[in-house]
């Protein structure tokens, strides 16, 4: 009679294994990029909203916007992503001014991801991919705002920039038990827009640590908790305006987001992420940061 139970007891925890090793795998970060379709079918949509604090000097931007991104993933290593931002409003507030406000459709990414190397092993899957992206200047940039704000203020107010931009990001990640590791790197290549003003140029390095708070007792996939920590390096060099850089614009920080990550099915999960600066560099003319949150829906179908 011991050998049918031992049997059984064998198969139940290579059962559970199998299915932590994928659910660990199928975990993204909230923030940062992820080498994973994201989908389980061939499509998914994820839909989000943010809202910004920054502020300097008695000057304060309060940004609430949201977006929707519809990803298809034609093979297992390819997948296609659109991603339509809007602002529903930026409030900015300076001493002794009016409050200027704007709304309206920002700028659509178009986006190529090539998964090109998987590894699964047991407890334990690695990934990694190269991703390209497109901004195309489809936003609004005739908000009217008070002309006397300096132009870097003014164009932050705008929905849109004017601009065609480029993105490129390399990502790795692997999972081991109930621990899921990442790391991406990537560049903006930002054109003059609306203007003549370009925004500077953009490198940036994002670490996150996943972990499975529950279930302890891991039987069977479903209702999985995960607290995700993030970890972003930015550092953007200076806006131009008519190809003359613009003193004190440049930027460099160090900011964390911790976060919470809920697997309601295997087609729907949720995700709440709040990141604060740690440490941070500014220009005279920058704004520093103060929070940013974030909350997503992903569905796939």
């Amino acid at each position: 009679m011991k050998r049918p139970v031992a049997v059984c007891s064998a198969m139940a925890a290579m059962i559970a294994m199998i299915a932590l090793a994928v659910r660990s795998a199928g975990a993204n970060p909230i923030r940062a990029n992820t080498p994973g379709t994201g989908v389980f079918q061939r499509s998914g949509v994820l839909a989000g909203v943010v809202v910004d604090d920054k502020s300097r000097g008695g000057t304060e931007l309060l940004e609430l916007s949201s977006f929707a991104e519809l990803r298809y993933t034609p093979a297992t290593h390819w997948v296609l992503g659109l991603r339509v931002p809007y602002q529903v409003e930026s409030r900015l507030e300076l001493p002794g001014m009016a409050a200027q406000t704007a709304s309206g459709p920002g700028d659509v990414l178009v986006s190529v991801k090539h998964r090109f190397y998987r590894w699964v092993g047991p407890w334990a899957d690695r990934h990694a991919a190269v991703e390209v992206g497109l901004k195309l200047p489809t936003g609004a940039t005739d908000r009217p705002v008070d002309p006397r704000l300096p132009v870097t203020l003014r164009h932050r107010l705008q929905p849109g920039t004017g601009s065609t931009d480029g993105l490129i990001d390399f990502v790795y990640q692997q999972a081991r038990r109930r621990w899921v590791l990442a790391a991406d790197a990537g560049y903006r290549f930002n054109s003059e827009g609306e203007g003549r003003f370009r925004r500077g140029d953009e490198a940036r390095l994002n670490l996150s640590a996943q972990y499975i708070l529950f279930p302890r007792v891991y039987t069977q996939p479903g209702h999985e908790v995960f607290a995700v920590m993030e970890a972003t390096v930015t550092d953007a060099g200076a806006d131009r305006l008519r190809g003359a850089a613009l003193p004190g614009t440049d930027r460099t920080a160090l900011l964390l987001a911790p976060g919470l990550q809920y697997f309601a099915t295997e087609r729907l999960f949720l995700d709440l992420s709040l990141q604060l600066p740690v440490w941070e560099e500014v220009g005279r003319s920058e704004l520093r940061s103060r929070w940013n949150t974030l909350f997503q829906v992903r569905y796939a179908f």
